[in-house]
């Protein structure tokens, strides 16, 4: 628990560096809701219309949504491996939500009950 506690601290730490940069409170709250949005909409379109989904797979959506959406935003290494006319144009919602789909996708198959 104390480790889930820290990683939630840096987690929160790292999205304050991303708030302080912005410009105003539409951008903060595009950021915020681009970060909501990546992480738990495929878990809960899943858990609404796919039987198949599994608690795993719906944990690692959203931590994947999560994570992606921070790393595309607030990790200088993307912006060197990423072509910058694709970067530059790509707002980190697709890649947050590709990723998050794929990660339900995949864990869920990956755990499924075999009965």
């Amino acid at each position: 628990m104390k480790v889930l506690v820290l990683i939630l601290g840096i987690i929160a730490y790292i999205v304050s560096l991303g708030f302080a940069r912005s410009s105003g409170f539409f951008e903060r709250a595009l950021y915020a809701y681009t970060i909501y949005g990546a992480s738990i909409t495929p878990s809960l379109v899943a858990a609404l219309f796919w039987k198949g989904a599994t608690k795993a797979g719906a944990v690692s959506s959203i931590v994947t949504g999560a994570v992606v959406t921070l790393l595309w935003k607030e990790a200088g290494f993307i912006r060197d491996i990423i072509p910058s006319n694709i970067y530059n144009n790509m707002d980190e919602v697709l890649p947050a939500i590709t990723f998050s789909i794929l990660a339900l996708i995949l864990v869920s198959f990956a755990t499924k009950d075999k009965n």
